[in-house]
């Protein structure tokens, strides 16, 4: 990427390396999600009139090792034919937002899940919005990252 001191590094819990002042490095974890605007379950990530996303998917044994890094690049993209019409982009630091990665403890499945704490402590929007009230302003128990139009 120019401009940014990333350096592509893969391994379990993370993505990139970010190259900081005074050779310190910061580990980051990058998650993608897409919406497909025709997919069949694109209604369920319609919450009051909004198109939400509400967690992110990952590897199990990654999670459940706690190999994980703090700090998390969380992009969620909504797909129209071969355009991109809205995204959620945000770092995270899942200390500071207190979220984790959550496994089920059997051996079925082979995904982790994060959803953000309904907070903005920690969560550093790039792009789109993140809510944390529903219906009649009520407490959701995990934000809501809201996709805004890309122009």
């Amino acid at each position: 990427m120019k401009g940014i001191n990333l350096v592509k590094e893969e391994a379990d819990g993370y993505d990139w390396i970010y190259q900081g002042e005074r050779n310190s490095n910061i580990k980051i974890e990058q998650k993608v999600k897409t919406i497909l605007k025709d997919g069949r379950t694109y209604d369920t990530f319609i919450k009051q009139d909004k198109l939400v996303n509400e967690g992110w998917t990952g590897n199990k044994a990654a999670a459940h090792s706690n190999s994980k890094t703090d700090t998390h690049l969380l992009w969620c993209f909504e797909l129209r034919n071969s355009s991109i019409p809205s995204l959620f982009a945000a770092i995270v630091s899942l200390k500071e937002n207190g979220c984790k990665w959550v496994t089920n403890d059997g051996k079925k499945g082979s995904y982790a899940n994060l959803s953000l704490n309904p907070s903005n402590r920690g969560v550093y929007t790039i792009w789109g919005e993140t809510i944390f009230t529903g219906y009649k302003d009520r407490q959701l128990k995990k934000a809501r990252c809201w996709l805004q139009e890309v122009q």
